[in-house]
């Protein structure tokens, strides 16, 4: 079992880097904009944090690889708002 967590963890890890790779390769060739990259990102994070926080009790060791995942992500996104300016403001509203 634990070899087949390992495994999925790799696979993770290398389909999200790959999805950071692919949105500065899109802004490079100029097919969406810096600003649009940052958002597609945070939607990412955001998205795996929620998945991380609904599986922690379900599926044990979810919640470390999609909080790893989300991190990468927000590494990513980090990364191109340093190196474009751009910026993406996030608004929360509480749910009623």
């Amino acid at each position: 079992m634990r070899q087949i967590a390992e495994q999925m963890n790799a696979v993770a890890t290398a389909s999200t880097d790959m999805t950071g790779r692919l949105i500065f390769r899109l802004i490079n060739l100029k097919k969406i904009s810096p600003g649009e990259g940052a958002l597609i990102l945070g939607d990412l994070v955001g998205h795996h944090e929620d998945l991380a926080k609904r599986n922690a009790k379900a599926q044990p060791g979810a919640e470390l690889v999609y909080r790893r995942i989300a991190e990468m992500l927000k590494n990513y996104k980090e990364t191109l708002e340093k190196e474009t300016g751009a910026k993406v403001e996030t608004v929360t509203e509480p749910r009623r």
